[in-house]
């Protein structure tokens, strides 16, 4: 183009000029081994290691002879070295720092409420071992994934078995960011069935061993809690994995025929340190091999245990209980199918509302008594299910009666920050629950309701299941799979898979981002002085003693922070009382880098137990006049509960669920 032109004049000579230069600049990178030399220069990339763990026999297509040729080929894992990547995390700008505060925060908090490990008593009894160090607890989660088309030819061939990391004191608001979990090794699923857990965990185990002993170059050791769903953590425990072994359960000795009626947790079969190496010896009760991990020194399998509710839960009882319900109702001409479906159909589902949208409920789940639904579709239906069919159930209906007890699990499960006085009101629940469950559906309970009894345990134990479940984790294969399908072949798939990971992680190191809340604002509305209220809303920033220059506040039309998003009508609650205040947003500014939101108060008129949800009134939330009396500002930093809320509308009343 520019060799039709004048090339005499200035500004194409400077052009050119500008061009050769950045090609001079990007010579370094002209292929993929300068690439990745340049990063490892930087100290940025942290390159895969590869480790042999043994050897299987494979049919030689290459050979030249007329018989099939067998030959030897290497079990090879991918292990990502985690000493270096916590440290280049920890030496992230104010990671340290706002993990350190954090713990200390969550160590000091009075032991009668649980929001984090650090109140839990397996983090109590093991903290005085520490002495003076610095101990960042460290979570463990593994599981398997398919890299191709679950229901292709390939099914199984390429299923590949991921373990990822995270440390358990960095703040809720930041723990939910993938960036923030870490990989830790790839392996092929069906490898681990060649060799066995030892092999396989080894190197991943001598690198938990190394953190224990020596800690890291920032002077911080490390502690592991194992996490994941109920099948793969049995597997590399080292318990039986099916669940139709008679000693499935991996936290006590019950057997199935038993634990088919079992509401309360027996302490009496409870594994402790010293049955557990009695039945280790035997390979008895259960227990199929002695756990590798084990060798650590501040980890035993019988007292790190830990839980997953989204299996256990979501994707476990509540697809038994919810088609029970859902069939009971339908019986007793409550509700039909049709009614149900047309309810979920016309549910206003927003960004705002907890899981994912319901889809449609089939016949023939209904007919197997098992919905099939996601971990998230579920938690929205379970959540949702009183405000979509509360109108049509009466009062003390025995069946209704269950789900309203159901969701009260839900709810104390899934909350962030759990009282003690919770855990002994769980333990009723989950009594009430399990009994009532074989008596009104005249079934027997299942493996999953088996494991929901030793959830007040656990909980006393590592607190709140809702830090450790495996829905973040498992948001990671998602990453992985779009990763596999960028690329046609699927030869050593696992090393690919791993350098794509290290490189996205080495983009972060690069750019040197820590942890900070990650906002993304909306189009821009106009400027605050803009509005015709400006003078009552300029009061109320005045009474935050809040600056601001007029031509640079702006209105945006919705905001993002740490992937949670805002927007006008959405609900707000800012206090704690026993019947909650909201605001409806009205206004979102960004002023001075930081977000405020302006709401009209609403008022609420009390909680609905019979559909498990706020009621609330619209004569104050209607096109009201801005006034300092009924509109309330809240800076973004001081929300009470950060998750906002939708208002769902049904015949007589104005619904909020929080």
């Amino acid at each position: 183009i520019f060799c039709c032109l004048n090339s005499e004049c200035d500004s194409i000579i400077n052009v050119l000029h500008t061009l050769s230069d950045v090609q001079t600049m990007l010579a370094e990178f002209k292929s993929e081994y300068r690439c990745f030399k340049y990063f490892e220069e930087c100290d940025s990339f942290i390159r895969p290691e590869v480790f042999s763990v043994g050897e299987h026999p494979v049919l030689n297509n290459k050979s030249t002879t007329q018989h099939p040729v067998l030959a030897l080929k290497k079990i090879e894992i991918q292990k990502i070295p985690l000493r270096r990547v916590l440290q280049k995390f920890l030496e992230l700008p104010n990671v340290y720092n706002i993990l350190q505060q954090y713990l200390q925060e969550e160590d000091s908090k009075p032991s009668s409420v649980l929001s984090n490990v650090f109140q839990g008593s397996l983090w109590q009894s093991m903290k005085t071992k520490f002495g003076n160090r610095t101990v960042f607890p460290l979570y463990m989660f593994f599981d398997d994934f398919e890299s191709c088309n679950p229901f292709g030819s390939k099914a199984g061939i390429h299923k590949i078995g991921a373990v990822y990391v995270s440390l358990a004191c960095i703040p809720p608001e930041y723990s939910s960011i993938l960036e923030n979990v870490f990989l830790a090794q790839l392996f092929y699923s069906k490898d681990r069935t060649t060799v066995g857990n030892g092999k396989i965990f080894s190197k991943l185990l001598e690198e938990f061993k190394y953190l224990e002993e020596y800690g890291i170059e920032v002077h911080i050791s490390s502690k592991r809690y194992l996490l994941g769903d109920n099948l793969g953590l049995n597997s590399i425990l080292g318990f039986n994995e099916s669940f139709n072994a008679n000693y499935f359960c991996r936290i006590c000795k019950t057997s199935k025929e038993l634990s088919k009626i079992q509401s309360i947790e027996d302490f009496n079969t409870l594994r402790t340190i010293n049955n557990y190496d009695e039945d280790s010896r035997n390979l008895s009760f259960g227990i199929k091999q002695i756990c590798i991990f084990n060798d650590l020194r501040f980890f035993h399998v019988v007292e790190n245990i830990s839980v997953d509710l989204m299996h256990d839960l979501l994707e476990g009882v509540l697809r038994y209980d919810m088609a029970h319900i859902l069939n009971n109702l339908i019986s007793k001409k409550f509700v039909s199918l049709p009614l149900v479906n047309s309810r979920i159909k016309f549910f206003k589902f927003s960004e705002a509302d907890i899981g994912n949208p319901i889809p449609i409920i089939k016949i023939e789940h209904l007919q197997k008594n098992y919905l099939t639904l996601s971990a998230s579709e579920m938690l929205a239906f379970v959540v949702y299910f009183g405000i979509l069919l509360g109108d049509r159930v009466p009062d003390n209906d025995e069946v209704w009666e269950f789900y309203l007890n159901l969701h009260r699990i839900i709810h104390i499960i899934t909350s962030r920050t759990i009282s003690r006085n919770a855990v002994e009101l769980l333990k009723t629940l989950i009594d009430n629950h399990n009994k009532d469950y074989c008596a009104l559906f005249n079934d027997s309970l299942k493996p999953k309701h088996h494991i929901l009894v030793h959830y007040p345990t656990v909980i006393l134990k590592i607190g709140p299941p809702r830090l450790i479940w495996g829905m973040k984790y498992e948001s990671f294969h998602k990453t992985l799979k779009n990763f596999a399908g960028a690329v046609t072949t699927r030869k050593n798939i696992i090393a690919t898979l791993a350098v794509k990971q290290q490189l996205k992680l080495s983009s972060r190191f690069l750019s040197v981002r820590g942890i900070d809340d990650n906002i993304c604002l909306g189009p821009c509305e106009g400027l605050i002085s803009q509005l015709p209220e400006f003078f009552v809303i300029e009061r109320l920033l005045n009474s935050h003693l809040i600056t601001f220059n007029s031509n640079e506040a702006v209105i945006v039309n919705w905001v993002k922070i740490n992937n949670i998003k805002y927007k006008e009508g959405l609900c707000l609650q800012f206090t704690e009382n026993d019947i909650p205040d909201f605001i409806k947003i009205k206004f979102i500014f960004h002023i001075n880098n930081e977000i405020y939101f302006v709401g009209c108060l609403i008022y609420t008129i009390g909680y609905n137990t019979h559909i498990q949800a706020y009621e609330i009134r619209d004569e104050i939330i209607c096109d009201s006049k801005i006034s300092p009396n009924n509109f309330k500002l809240i800076p973004s930093r001081n929300m009470l509960n950060r998750k906002p809320s939708n208002i769902h509308y049904t015949a007589d009343v104005m619904i909020v669920e929080v």
